[in-house]
């Protein structure tokens, strides 16, 4: 689940006309458009605007932000900042508490940081994806691979994302994962003419959504400086390595408790 969420966050950075009389195209047929289209890409850049959903425990905190996308052959970059929205329900009382957080998500390369102040406790979770990687493939060959193995997928008919004509793949995890916090049906958008991802939607179960993400202002061939997206732990933020720690421990404030 780690590696789909973090492939989710790396991919996912990210309209509705069909043609009803048209047959639809296969699910290996269309894959096979999107890759075509993504051969030609060498690099591009977007701004991406962010919405998602942390679950913790029973809770859920809702974030939305923006942030930059840059991609090249040889690595993605990416900087992002989001921002919690209203206030946090307590669970079993009659109040609630403003949770006064955000979040900075960057990745480089394989190198993925996370840096916030959960609940008032500052902190970092690094994870590198390269460690969890068991096969070698294209960006899109093991993207379509981990879905076609955790989902069932269904090819609507074609849509436009901010006047792009986009491919769109409906995909419905194969089983329930008991939970609010995980996802059970994704929607990817993807372009026509460069196989870029435009949009993502993830939904729970109950329909409720955990993410959304959508790139704008996509530059192609853009130059890129990949220095600008490294990352420097702020000081007083310990770091909590997700390929080394399984578990995380969160202190509670007293109102939390």
């Amino acid at each position: 689940m780690k590696r789909f969420i973090v492939g989710a966050m790396a991919f996912g950075l990210l309209g509705f006309v069909g043609n009803a009389e048209a047959q639809p195209r296969s699910v290996d047929a269309t894959q096979a458009l999107i890759q075509e289209a993504w051969s030609r890409v060498e690099s591009y850049t977007a701004s991406v605007e962010v919405f998602m959903q942390v679950p913790m425990g029973t809770l859920q905190l809702p974030y939305s932000g923006s942030g930059q996308l840059a991609f090249r052959k040889d690595g993605s970059f990416g900087s992002f900042r989001l921002d919690s929205q209203g206030e946090l329900a307590l669970p079993g009382r009659d109040r609630s508490a403003t949770v006064p957080q955000d979040l900075r998500l960057n990745f480089h390369g394989d190198l993925f940081h996370l840096a916030t102040r959960f609940l008032w406790q500052p902190l970092v979770l690094q994870y590198n994806a390269a460690e969890d990687k068991a096969e070698a493939g294209s960006l899109y060959d093991l993207l379509f691979q981990s879905m076609g193995a955790e989902a069932t997928l269904q090819v609507h008919p074609d849509v436009t994302v901010h006047e792009t004509p986009a491919f769109l793949i409906e995909a419905r995890a194969v089983e329930d994962p008991g939970d609010e916090g995980t996802p059970t049906r994704g929607m990817f958008y993807f372009a026509q003419d460069t196989g870029i991802l435009l949009r993502l939607d993830a939904y729970n179960a109950r329909g409720s959504s955990l993410l959304a993400l959508t790139c704008r202002d996509i530059r192609l061939n853009a130059p890129i400086d990949g220095d600008r997206f490294a990352f420097t732990p702020p000081d007083g933020y310990p770091v909590i390595d997700l390929n080394r720690d399984e578990s995380i421990e969160i202190d509670l404030p007293p109102l939390l408790r």
